[in-house]
């Protein structure tokens, strides 16, 4: 298993002091409050929920299950088939849709291979 890190929305009543904010907080008419990477303390929390914010993004690690290489592998090579599939009636000289094939492409296997 390995760790990755991961922005979630927590309320406001559930940050822990020493979270890292994720996202920058932004008051009720969009002035940014709290910007992103800034280390919370109970202060902060305290002047966040006095401020009527009920929800803010912070930092947090996941564990990730890894994959052996051989299961990695032929999760890619699906990928391959079902992209092929889903655009066997797009012209070769379409270049907007060969495009696409390529971007889901190789979005699809980022996603594999970062175990998402």
């Amino acid at each position: 298993m390995s760790k990755r890190k991961i922005i979630k929305g927590v309320k406001i009543d559930d940050v822990q002091p020493d979270s890292v904010v994720g996202r920058d907080v932004l008051g009720l008419q969009n002035q940014v409050i709290l910007k992103k990477g800034v280390k919370l303390t109970s202060n902060l929390v305290a002047q966040i929920k006095r401020m009527g914010i009920g929800t803010i993004f912070i930092e947090a690690e996941e564990e990730v299950a890894e994959l052996d290489p051989k299961a990695l592998e032929e999760k890619k090579q699906i990928v391959d088939i079902l992209i092929e599939r889903k655009f066997r009636r797009a012209s070769p000289d379409n270049r907007v849709m060969m495009g696409l094939k390529d971007i889901f492409r190789e979005f699809l296997k980022g996603k594999i291979t970062n175990g998402s």
